[in-house]
């Protein structure tokens, strides 16, 4: 359930402000994620509320076909036109929970800062159905990364304290 309910329409009143305040993430997480999947031009990636696109880049910059799922209109078309560069790169305005997508279509999906809007009950259950096998979850915000793979069953916790460490702490899923 998300923390704070009904309030998730109240980012996207501030789309362009948001967008230029949020911060990037950091490069070593890319590195991991990598780890974890590698994506080229025949992968499929998606984005689960992209917000001001600050966790999007990297990924499109492998090549691959990105497409973000996003519940505001106006980060929608911000997005649609900062990444308007990138043939493989689109957007779908709604809520992840109301989204039909094609079953075992996706070789990534990742969320950056907005994975806690959606129900947990209705979220990964999704989440496993969009993924292909061998597929990749990874789930990030502020400091915390957490990267899944429904295929081994195990997740790895990531904490960044100090740059350049990394703390690891094994979940079993």
């Amino acid at each position: 359930m998300p923390i704070i309910k009904g309030l998730e329409w109240t980012f996207d009143t501030v789309a362009v402000q948001y967008e230029k305040l949020r911060p990037a993430y950091v490069a070593e997480l890319y590195e991991d994620i990598f780890r974890y999947k590698q994506l080229d031009q025949t992968s499929h990636a998606m984005e689960v509320g992209i917000g001001g696109g600050q966790a999007t880049l990297p990924i499109l910059k492998t090549g691959c076909k990105v497409t973000a799922v996003e519940y505001g209109e106006n980060f929608s078309q911000l997005c649609r036109r900062k990444f308007r560069e990138f043939p493989g790169f689109s957007v779908v305005t709604s809520r992840f929970e109301d989204f039909a997508g094609e079953s075992a279509s996706c070789d990534l999906i990742y969320s950056a800062s907005a994975f806690h809007w959606v129900p947990e009950e209705i979220g990964y259950p999704k989440v496993l159905d969009l993924l292909k096998s061998g597929g990749v979850f990874a789930r990030f915000a502020g400091l915390w990364i957490s990267v899944i793979n429904f295929t081994t069953g195990r997740a790895v916790l990531r904490r960044k304290n100090i740059p350049p460490f990394w703390e690891l702490i094994p979940i079993i899923w």
